[in-house]
């Protein structure tokens, strides 16, 4: 494996795992606003069956947080790799010196 592309990997790792908790923590805080959920409620209520059939499945804050937790373990695991490729190029150029 090239460095190039473990570094690239590993980046494109934390940029997916930071736009996850992104998205997560989201949805977790529009779901704490009452006046949002009304708000959803109504429009849910508005919708017909088949559109109800079509939108993502409806999961509860524990399974939120569950997957907040794993993107958080996943860009930890990506910071780390860019640091062993950090370090090993470093000691490339120390060799070549």
């Amino acid at each position: 494996m090239q460095i190039g592309s473990a570094f690239n990997t590993s980046l494109a790792g934390l940029q997916k795992a930071s736009e996850g908790i992104s998205q997560t923590s989201h949805k977790i805080a529009s779901e704490s606003l009452p006046q949002q959920r009304e708000a959803l409620q109504s429009k849910a209520e508005e919708q017909s069956l088949a559109e109800n059939a079509n939108r993502e499945p409806i999961t509860s804050t524990t399974d939120k947080l569950t997957s907040l937790l794993e993107q958080r373990n996943a860009a930890s695991a990506n910071i780390k790799a860019l640091q062993t490729t950090d370090e090993v190029i470093g000691k490339i150029i120390d060799l070549k010196a």
